[in-house]
């Protein structure tokens, strides 16, 4: 049973340490925008999609041990999950493949083509200390994000800048060497500029035979609005895990014939800088650059013939590298009606250095490159001509 250590536990309690802060603006006043299910921000019943949003509130509410947690709490997803944080986890939207959904971190777009998954994401490295809010989209959404969206979208963004100074400090520790801590900060940069930053660090200690996991976050993000008509923002992330676990069907700790584990580390950063610029009352201008890199190495000891007809011992490094720019213009067609066209651009490059190990001695190789360039344009128009009604077309 993991136990807060009472040193602690000032620092470990939900709310956070607050050094100043804002009256919190009455129920029903602020109103949430939200920034996945279309290339306009609208409030989630704007949006003809089927639109979960989980946000801060939640997070402290419900005190998950993991993002996982939280997912697992949304209609329409399926959360699988093998032992420990240190297993391979994955998240299907409405029964399809883990890499059919599309996964954006501040706007960017994470999955890597070249993992081992088949370019699905891995959740478990996402603390929840580090986020803010939660959007997902079910349903296709390719033509707004490419033909990986076929199942959904999900976005994860992180803490956001605030202009009142904020500091909150979460520990926690108990047997099996067992911890758990993140520190986040908040605060104005002057008089136009607002930032926030979070570190966080876990290890999910030895409780579960064979399972390990460790997972370091650093993330951040400025916003700056030097003119009521310009308005810039950025974000970074990055995080590096190690892992291990028992093969998937391979028994787990109390039945498994192979005792050899499976391992997998990762290192992941990302960018994205944004711009907007309010070029008259109707339209509007906006700007986006991404850059993403994603590194893992992956090994598994294969699994015994069973049930099922066993997998080979295996092992694969992959990499990638992403970048990303947008232009858009959004215009305000009349009271009930927008529309924005755009043109994206992306380039990918990495590679996989993998084998497969058919027979003792005989190792298939499983190598391949990728280096792409798709370059896309976009164009959507909302209305609702009523209350009661909301239409899309993209």
């Amino acid at each position: 049973m993991r136990i807060l250590l009472p040193l602690l536990a000032a620092l470990a309690t939900p709310a956070p340490v607050v050094l100043a802060a804002e009256p919190a603006p009455a129920p029903g006043l602020e109103e949430t925008l939200v920034v996945t299910g279309s290339r306009i921000e609208s409030p989630p019943e704007a949006i003809p999609a089927h639109v979960t949003i989980i946000d801060r509130a939640t997070i402290e509410a419900r005190q998950p041990q993991s993002t996982l947690d939280l997912l697992r709490s949304v209609a329409g997803l399926q959360v699988s999950q093998y032992g420990g944080r240190g297993g391979i986890t994955s998240v299907f939207i409405r029964g399809a493949e883990p890499n059919f959904t599309v996964v954006l971190i501040d706007g960017v777009q994470v999955n890597d083509p070249n993992n081992s998954r088949g370019g699905s994401f891995d959740f478990s490295t996402l603390n929840v200390a580090e986020i803010e809010r939660i959007e997902i989209v079910r349903g296709a959404q390719s033509s707004l994000y490419g033909s990986d969206a076929l199942a959904g979208v999900i976005q994860i963004i992180t803490r956001k800048p605030e202009g009142t100074a904020r500091v909150s400090i979460d520990a926690e520790a108990g047997e099996d060497e067992f911890y758990r801590g993140a520190l986040h900060l908040a605060g104005a940069l002057g008089e136009s500029t607002q930032a926030s930053f979070t570190a966080s660090a876990a290890d999910d200690g030895n409780a579960i035979d064979g399972n390990s996991f460790e997972n370091r976050t650093l993330s951040g993000r400025l916003s700056s609005t030097p003119t009521q008509a310009l308005s810039l923002a950025l974000a970074a992330r990055y995080a590096d895990s190690e892992a291990t676990a028992f093969p998937e069907d391979s028994g787990g700790p109390d039945l498994a014939v192979l005792r050899a584990l499976d391992s997998r580390d990762q290192t992941q950063l990302s960018l994205n800088g944004t711009a907007g610029y309010q070029a008259s009352g109707r339209v509007r201008l906006s700007a986006q650059l991404g850059f993403v890199n994603h590194d893992e190495k992956t090994a598994s000891p294969g699994i015994a013939p069973g049930v099922r007809d066993g997998v080979p011992p295996n092992r694969s490094d992959s990499e990638l590298e992403r970048f990303s720019a947008a232009l858009s213009a959004t215009a305000q067609l009349s009271a009930s009606a927008d529309a924005v066209v755009g043109v994206d651009y992306e380039d990918e490059s990495g590679s996989l250095d993998g084998t497969l190990e058919l027979a003792p001695g005989f190792a298939l190789p499983t190598d391949f490159n990728l280096d792409r360039h798709i370059l896309g344009l976009f164009v959507e128009l909302r209305a609702a001509p009523t209350d009661a009604l909301a239409l899309s077309a993209s």
